[in-house]
């Protein structure tokens, strides 16, 4: 009885996992986030989903599929940008996640495993710890806030890339490359829904404003209305991630029109943000993409990828001779824009502060004053590394660029999905010269370490199936030719006997 119990325990378990890497897993999730978004119960549907990550955690040993409810989770609350205060009442609701992270780590202890990302993020992280040395005020430094920045962005990403290192792709009966790849699918699908919706929910004082003002006027003051605050910068970062994603299947002409489509829907949704940064880079990155299919597809593929980006060029160009004043008038920046003075501010804490900087718990005071739980941004990647940890701080993000480089460019790593990753990389780095992006450590910081442990233990398994291989007579095994073969096997056994 004792064995049977086990046999039927284990045999649900196996069924949960299986439902765990299942699309209709990915679609459960999706509509969660969706209802709670068109409803506006951000908070009780972040707390949904934070249970389902709890749910994972306890009944999966692979972290994975805690993915997408993270992110969802995020994203859908991006409008609550000024209600800080209105998450004080859920805090108790949040230790039975915790428990299930707790229980997850001890009951399923993996071996640990450290490769070559540790090192730069190592070094980041004590460049981001130092920072400030000699010049920051103490009481500062050892701030909540101060404290969260520090940690949450040096050692505790270091904590984060060992754990996804080690407990990402416990089963090894699928495809890490594929799921990540859909996993970007579902995300970009999302922000999509958000932006549909959010258009939906202001259509009446769209279409009434645009009576009365105009249509540039009206993009103007849409740009800067409550319908763009929270959503515009951040939602555009993430889109500027998913957005290349669909080229993984365009090259492997795997519904190749379908992709091209949802790339394109990503790409005008990412306009309709109306972030500036998220116009220019998103453009900028497309270019990129499209340029890219050209020069890897073959046959109709390269065909079809010549008409996309020549059908986008004439529009693109008509678009911006017919919308040339309103396109200038949300791209221009003024010298007495706030980011302007930040990063003077950060030229001239780097002048005074080569070695170290000023430090990130540091507020400047300059162009604005950070609202509570938030940091002193400079907005800038490049500009908030020389700020907050001066010469040390360039050094050790230089050293993280060229191993991330290295991970996705270096000659035998070279794949379709690490080009992939590559235009989601640097499409996001664009977007970071003008945003904080690099500097949250939720979600961004903590998705870009796991995007990398993604990437070498997809590196590693590629590397392992090259070395498994014969090449002076390569052969390649499907799993239709697999049950070919037994079936022959077993049936040459059968006329033996």
């Amino acid at each position: 009885m004792l064995k049977e119990n086990t046999k039927e325990t284990k045999q649900f378990v196996k069924d949960i996992r299986n439902f765990l890497f299942s699309a209709y897993y990915s679609i459960f999730v999706i509509a969660v986030a969706t209802i709670s978004y068109i409803f506006h119960f951000e908070i009780i549907g972040a707390l949904f989903l934070a249970y389902i990550i709890g749910f994972v955690l306890i009944f999966s040993d692979d972290i994975m599929p805690t993915t997408l409810p993270f992110m969802l989770l995020i994203m859908h609350i991006l409008r609550l940008y000024d209600s800080f205060s209105g998450w004080a009442p859920v805090i108790p609701f949040v230790i039975p996640i915790i428990a299930a992270l707790i229980f997850h780590f001890i009951y399923y202890r993996k071996k640990i495993v450290i490769d070559s990302m540790f090192w730069p993020i190592l070094a980041v992280s004590i460049a981001i710890t130092i920072g400030g040395a000699f010049s920051i005020d103490i009481k500062q430094y050892f701030s909540l806030t101060g404290l969260y920045y520090v940690i949450g962005l040096g050692f505790g990403q270091l904590l984060l890339y060992v754990l996804f290192r080690s407990y990402i792709n416990a089963r090894r009966d699928y495809d890490l490359k594929e799921y990540f790849v859909k996993l970007m699918l579902y995300i970009g699908l999302f922000a999509v829904i958000m932006m549909a919706l959010q258009y939906l929910e202001n259509l009446g004082g769209f279409i009434s404003i645009i009576k009365e003002s105009g249509f540039g006027s009206e993009l103007e003051q849409f740009q800067f209305s409550k319908f763009a605050r929270g959503l515009s910068n951040n939602l555009a970062a993430i889109m500027l991630w998913t957005m290349p994603f669909p080229m993984y299947y365009i090259r492997k002409n795997k519904r190749p029109i379908l992709m091209f489509v949802f790339m394109f829907v990503q790409y005008i949704f990412l306009m309709l943000i109306l972030s500036r940064g998220g116009i220019l880079m998103g453009t900028i990155e497309m270019g990129i993409s499209l340029i890219y299919l050209i020069v890897v597809c073959r046959g109709k593929m390269r065909k079809i990828a010549i008409a996309v980006t020549v059908c986008c060029v004439l529009g693109g160009i008509a678009l911006v001779v017919g919308m040339f004043d309103t396109l200038k008038s949300i791209l221009n920046i003024s010298k007495d824009e706030a980011r302007v003075k930040l990063f003077a501010h950060a030229i001239e804490c780097f002048s005074k502060y080569p070695i170290f900087g000023t430090g990130l718990a540091y507020n400047g005071g300059v162009g604005y004053d950070p609202k509570l739980g938030g940091m002193y941004w400079y907005h800038s990647t490049p500009f908030q590394v020389i700020g907050s940890m001066g010469m040390v701080g360039v050094i050790a993000y230089t050293y993280q660029f060229i191993m991330r480089m290295y991970t996705m460019r270096a000659k035998k790593y070279r794949s379709n999905f690490n080009d992939t990753m590559l235009i989601s990389f640097i499409g996001f780095e664009l977007m970071a010269c003008v945003n904080p992006g690099d500097f949250c450590p939720l979600p961004f910081m903590l998705f870009m370490t796991m995007m990398f442990a993604v990437m070498e233990i997809v590196n590693e398994k590629e590397l392992e199936q090259k070395n498994m291989l014969n090449h002076d007579e390569e052969i390649v095994l499907t799993i239709d030719s697999a049950k070919r073969h037994k079936k022959e096997h077993d049936k040459e056994q059968t006329i033996v006997s």
